[in-house]
């Protein structure tokens, strides 16, 4: 397992260093732009940034830990083989294993579409009556429309469940889907970095919910008052910018 490790506090002297007494794990998947990614030898990101911020003004260390994917990060931090988690949306399941931050950013999940004639449909279920073929993940909760259409048996047939969103958009990109469901600014980033020209993102909103930072209740490392003062950072941060 590779792992990165940011040894971190206030970066004012080495003493402080020599405090730490445990170091928080963070999972991390990445290529999940622009949220989590490697770059170079560093991760970056706006969920890893912001993260790295909020741990430097509570003063604990931390390493990133590679993770394959959300379902095994999720079971790792039930038992507390990592500490952390970035970016991840509330389940009543999940609460009974993980402590949530406050909420730092939306997820917004969009429609991305082939074809400009699509646009003159204003919703998906009008979008529905061409029988499209739709791209998801089913790993990505985009809400209780999609959930009620997947069941629908007049439409259940135009979802085709698609691992990764790569594979999706590069399949749209290739006329072998016409509708992929994403989130928001990954889709426009990945779109944008394959020059992937042919695909528009449809203007209706699919689904928007808060995202969250997780500890494990097994082993959070953060104390009660360290989460406080995440949290407090977190307020802080999100009233400087609009929330996405």
């Amino acid at each position: 397992m590779i792992k990165l490790v940011v040894c971190c506090c206030f970066l004012v002297s080495y003493s402080l260093f020599a405090q730490c007494n445990a170091t928080l794990k963070i999972a991390i998947l990445n290529n999940s732009p622009p949220y989590s990614y490697l770059q170079g030898s560093q991760y970056a990101g706006v969920d890893v940034d912001l993260a790295r911020k909020a741990l430097h003004a509570v003063g604990v260390c931390f390493e990133f830990v590679k993770m394959p994917n959300v379902e095994r990060a999720k079971r790792y931090l039930a038992v507390g083989k990592v500490n952390m988690m970035m970016g991840i949306q509330y389940t009543d399941a999940l609460n009974r294993s993980a402590i949530f931050s406050l909420s730092y950013r939306d997820n917004v999940q969009r429609l991305f579409i082939n074809k400009a004639e699509f646009l003159k449909k204003r919703t998906l279920i009008e979008l529905l009556q061409l029988q499209p073929l739709i791209l998801f993940d089913t790993g990505q909760y985009a809400g209780p429309e999609i959930d009620y259409l997947r069941l629908e048996p007049s439409f259940s047939d135009n979802f085709q469940s698609v691992a990764t969103m790569p594979q999706r958009l590069m399949m749209l990109s290739r006329n072998y889907g016409d509708i992929s469901i994403e989130n928001e600014l990954a889709g426009q980033y990945f779109i944008r970095e394959q020059q992937l020209t042919t695909i528009i993102m449809h203007p209706y909103l699919v689904h928007r919910d808060p995202v969250f930072f997780i500890f494990s209740r097994k082993k959070p490392i953060l104390t009660q008052e360290q989460r406080q003062q995440f949290d407090q950072f977190l307020l802080t941060e999100t009233e400087k910018t609009p929330r996405k």
